[in-house]
């Protein structure tokens, strides 16, 4: 059996085919059983209506001419039979084979009947020429009948058997259409599987990163906070040494600016102010950073004086930053050496005390800004600026 290729059988499949008879009937339907049920109901039709207008009301002719008209009629009935097999093999065996699952069932259920209706059909047509002759044209036609039934029936066993093979062609078609069509989708399904593994890892990635990230935040507050607990301890330690000693000494020299008042004990120099407000839960004066701008630095000097006879000498202060977070810094210093680089906006008032030795020296205040964004207050603050010490006779 001559192979079809796959491309072409499922190309035909989608087509909607016809079949043409040789009296010019067109079929057209997506249904080939409906097309080959017609197709043999015409041809049946055809043969009958042949005969009918023959024989009709010429019944009366000579029986001679009446055989010869017959025997013609015979004759061009098995070529129209041999025709339209012909036919079959060259156009409607090709329509057929394009067809689809639905068409094979159509056509299997179509030729029982076909089958059964065909030799009702003729014997029903002989027995209305029987009842239009004389006895003598009664015994032609009867002894023609078998020769023209077999003639028929021979050509509808070609015309089902081209249908058998057709059809079988049809199905095998399918199969190998279904195979090809299987490996395409096994093939898109393990290039989908692949590319969704790979989306997916790289989604697992970004959140692993995420995790990372947030830790090292978590990490870096953590560490933050308690070495802001350790301030703390560390404050409230030396505060209670300090009210102890205050108990039992106190110095003889002691300045203090704690911003209640516009004068100072100390020299004070630069863009920050003194205002009034509440911060950190509680209100009162204080010296904040001035309102700067992304990328700008605002700045404020003190100056501290320690006698040289001076002993048991002591600065401290308290600082508060609140600002973004590694972005907008509070700096202070002495004398160049950095005690305080803070930033963030969740710290509280701290307080910074040190020993200090005899001479001059410079208390530098400064706030940073990086080119963007803010946080919280966005400004420092100091308050409680305080020198204390002795002096040797």
């Amino acid at each position: 059996m001559k192979k079809k290729s796959i491309k072409k059988k499922i190309a035909v499949g989608l087509l909607t085919a016809g079949i043409v008879t040789s009296s010019g009937l067109a079929f057209a339907s997506t249904n080939a059983g409906e097309l080959f049920t017609n197709y043999a109901s015409q041809l049946l039709n055809d043969a009958k209506s042949s005969i009918s207008s023959t024989l009709g009301t010429k019944t009366a002719d000579a029986v001679g001419a009446l055989k010869n008209n017959l025997n013609a009629l015979v004759s061009d009935t098995e070529n129209g039979v041999n025709n339209k097999q012909s036919e079959l093999e060259q156009t409607g065996v090709n329509t057929i084979n394009g067809q689809s699952d639905e068409h094979i069932q159509a056509i299997n259920n179509a030729l029982p009947g076909i089958k059964q209706n065909t030799p009702g059909q003729f014997s029903q047509l002989v027995a209305q020429l029987n009842s239009q002759t004389t006895a003598g044209v009664e015994g032609e036609v009867n002894g023609l009948k078998p020769d023209f039934s077999s003639q028929v029936s021979n050509g509808q066993q070609k015309i089902t058997a081209e249908q058998a093979k057709a059809l079988d062609d049809l199905e095998e078609a399918i199969n190998a259409a279904k195979v090809t069509l299987g490996q395409l989708i096994d093939m898109q399904k393990t290039s989908a599987d692949q590319q969704v593994k790979a989306y997916l890892q790289d989604q697992i990635d970004k959140v692993t990163q995420i995790i990372n990230d947030a830790t090292s935040e978590l990490e870096f507050k953590k560490s933050k906070a308690l070495a802001t607990k350790a301030t703390n301890i560390k404050n409230d330690t030396l505060n209670d040494l300090d009210a102890l000693a205050g108990g039992l000494y106190t110095a003889q020299n002691s300045y203090l600016a704690d911003f209640e008042s516009a004068n100072s004990p100390f020299s004070i120099t630069g863009d920050w102010e003194r205002i009034n407000s509440k911060v950190d839960g509680q209100t009162d004066y204080y010296l904040i950073s001035n309102n700067i701008s992304h990328g700008q630095t605002s700045t404020a000097t003190v100056a501290i004086d320690v006698p040289e006879n001076a002993y048991n000498a002591f600065l401290s202060f308290d600082y508060l930053v609140l600002s973004q977070l590694n972005k907008d810094v509070l700096t202070i210093s002495l004398d160049g050496n950095v005690l305080v680089n803070e930033s963030g906006t969740d710290n509280h008032w701290t307080n910074e005390k040190l020993a200090i030795q005899p001479g001059k020296h410079v208390l530098k205040l400064t706030y940073s800004k990086d080119k963007s964004g803010s946080g919280s207050k966005d400004a420092g603050y100091i308050d409680n600026i305080s020198l204390k010490y002795d002096l040797k006779k």
